[in-house]
């Protein structure tokens, strides 16, 4: 793991880039997971000295687009443990499954299946849906290495909740 807590990064220029005139022409497609350490005050050992503890790291996963990798409006970050470790799918699209199911490339809604698409190339893909108190979210995001991807996903919080999950 890096110092900045980066586990994985991905950033590379759409194909699409030139035909998007609202695309400014620097924007990159990225995601990125890291894994951020919180600092939580413990009991004070005496009255004036305060214990951190930072054993409670949150991992997120940020993709879309931005300057320099996914950032603000045209990307998500969400910690992996809203992800639903038993959602978590992969594949492969066409240009014709991209054009068919989402009308093309870039950030897309599909009506149908309720998925948001941040496809930036034609290729493999991840979906999973993210789950924040009652709403769920599916989410399809391509990669240049699903399998990376999806192994991070599946953290040892995630595996753990899946066990569960399936024994209960």
């Amino acid at each position: 793991m890096n110092s900045n807590g980066i586990l994985y990064k991905e950033i590379f220029n759409p194909w699409f880039k030139p035909l998007v005139i609202f695309l400014p022409p620097f924007y990159k497609y990225g995601i990125i997971i890291q894994q951020e350490e919180q600092e939580h005050e413990a009991s004070p050992s005496t009255e004036n000295q305060v214990q951190t503890d930072k054993s409670s790291p949150d991992a997120s996963i940020t993709f879309g687009y931005g300057r320099t990798g996914p950032s603000g409006i045209t990307s998500q970050a969400i910690l992996l443990k809203e992800i639903d470790p038993s959602s978590i799918v992969t594949g492969t699209a066409s240009a014709k499954d991209n054009l068919l199911e989402f009308g093309g490339w870039g950030i897309r809604y599909n009506f149908m299946t309720k998925t948001w698409a941040y496809n930036a190339i034609n290729g493999p893909f991840i979906e999973f849906v993210h789950l924040k108190g009652h709403k769920q979210t599916r989410y399809r995001i391509v990669s240049n290495h699903v399998d990376q991807v999806v192994s991070l996903l599946l953290g040892k919080d995630n595996k753990e909740r899946m066990q569960q999950d399936i024994n209960s």
